[in-house]
């Protein structure tokens, strides 16, 4: 993130952590997220909005931070998102993502609707050549790796988890069931063949 700047636009603020890192560093910074965030801070606007149509007008800030967002987007509307947020920087955009998921690890079954779920919401999975096929424009000025897991499965525990019902999943998690929306609740008590 550039040192200073005259504003920066935090896609995703959820409770603000960065908008406020950010505030120490640039004069004016919108907070937007699906709902409005609740940041108290002078150079802090809070906005509700939806990153696949961003309310602003091309190169309207300096820098956009998008952290912790992408793997939530629904596939289909991913692409349109990443074209939103280089359409709004006119400098610098930094994206935090999980590098290399294996969303079969830690799935979800919803008890409500059936349907199987990647852990903690992520629907989807990056890696370098992904993240540059979709910020289009953007050349790439430094890669950095924050952490790193070794958590992967193959195809065969995959599907006896998904016949167990996948017990061991995310059941814990903020994000709801991507296809009902309704809360994931935890997994229902497995047969004896699940077993």
């Amino acid at each position: 993130v550039p040192d200073r700047g005259s504003s920066a636009l935090d896609v995703g603020a959820r409770d603000g952590y960065l908008s406020l890192m950010l505030a120490e560093r640039f004069e004016r910074v919108v907070a937007l997220d699906l709902s409005v965030p609740t940041i108290e801070h002078p150079r802090i606007e809070c906005v509700q909005g939806n990153a696949v149509a961003l309310a602003f007008p091309d190169n309207a800030f300096h820098t956009v931070v998008c952290a912790e967002v992408l793997e939530h987007i629904a596939p289909h509307q991913l692409a349109q998102v990443c074209r939103e947020i280089v359409r709004v920087a006119a400098h610098c955009v930094v994206i935090g993502v999980p590098y290399r998921q294996d969303l079969r690890v830690a799935r979800t079954t919803c008890r409500h609707c059936g349907a199987t779920n990647p852990p903690w919401g992520h629907a989807n999975s990056f890696d370098e050549s992904k993240l540059r096929g979709l910020m289009t424009g953007l050349v790439p000025a430094q890669v950095d790796f924050v952490g790193r897991t070794r958590a992967a499965t193959n195809a065969l525990s995959s599907r006896l988890l998904q016949f167990a019902g996948n017990p061991y999943g995310t059941y814990h998690q903020d994000e709801p069931c991507l296809y009902c929306e309704r809360p994931l609740l935890p997994p229902a008590p497995r047969t004896l063949t699940q077993k």
